[in-house]
């Protein structure tokens, strides 16, 4: 997502578009050491940023080696925070 903050300013955004909220709830997915899941997102953002040459091959492989080096110092923490909104359109 490239807007961070579209969680905070979510239910301003569904009030003004004339909805009311029925339900508004947070959710979070963490990995610190079944890290399969975690890994592949770091990777396909790795290579996505090599390819668009933010950073050469070297980086790539240095940035993956050191989120391997975590996993295996039981230091890796992956997070993803989710929102979700249910919204009724007053008749």
């Amino acid at each position: 997502m490239h807007d961070r903050w579209l969680g905070r300013r979510l239910p301003a955004l569904v009030r003004d578009c004339g909805f009311e909220i029925a339900r508004f709830h947070g959710y979070s997915y963490v990995e610190t050491t079944e890290t399969g899941y975690m890994l592949s997102i770091v990777d396909r953002a790795i290579d996505t940023l090599h390819a668009s040459g933010h950073f050469g091959e070297e980086m790539a492989a240095e940035l993956k080696a050191e989120a391997r080096r975590r996993v295996e110092a039981g230091t890796f923490f992956g997070h993803i925070a989710y929102v979700s909104v249910a919204a009724i359109k007053p008749t």
